[in-house]
């Protein structure tokens, strides 16, 4: 997938983009402004934008969404918050934040790191969905997913021994589950 930010002139610079070409783009408008040391492109997601916009980045079900995997319906926009990054008090609903334990330079979280947080804040169910439709996708490893699943709580361990590298939807893996618990 390609990365279509927002990015920090830094991040552009980084990419070959030089600092009066920046300035180019700004003055036609192909580049904009989104928030304090942000900038995006008309291609750049909307849900990328309002996360930096709110102080964070694109994280847990929100960035894997942006990642191209199936997850399970959910209309809140997750964010994730860099560690000391205060929270925005005067956020909408519909907001989550998440804190990161360490910090994340891009607007959206790596794909690893946001399955790791869906994982790890999420039901079992959602958390089986997702690395299925990582692993599907091979955007994930089979064995990264597998490790993840032990990192599970007991609780929500008990989908683990349920997990299948062949589900090609979340649909399939909430039927396949179902069925699976009840012994069919």
């Amino acid at each position: 997938m390609v990365d279509t930010g927002p990015f920090t002139r830094r991040q552009l610079v980084e990419r070959g983009v030089d600092p009066a070409r920046v300035r180019e783009l700004l003055d036609a408008g192909r580049l904009q402004r989104v928030a304090r040391l942000w900038l995006a492109d008309v291609h750049t997601s909307a849900e990328a934008i309002r996360a930096v916009q709110l102080g964070g980045r694109l994280g847990c079900l929100s960035a894997c969404r942006h990642h191209g995997l199936w997850v399970p319906h959910d209309t809140d926009l997750h964010v994730a918050l860099n560690p000391g990054a205060p929270v925005d008090p005067s956020a909408p609903e519909g907001v989550r934040f998440h804190r990161l334990s360490r910090r994340c330079p891009t607007a959206v979280l790596p794909l690893e790191d946001a399955v790791s947080q869906v994982v790890h804040r999420h039901d079992g169910e959602t958390a089986l969905v997702v690395l299925e439709s990582a692993v599907n996708r091979r955007l994930m490893h089979e064995a990264d997913a597998r490790a993840l699943l032990h990192e599970l709580p007991v609780k929500k361990a008990r989908v683990a021994p349920y997990f299948s590298p062949l589900a090609e939807s979340g649909s399939e893996t909430r039927l396949r589950l179902f069925f699976q618990r009840h012994r069919v």
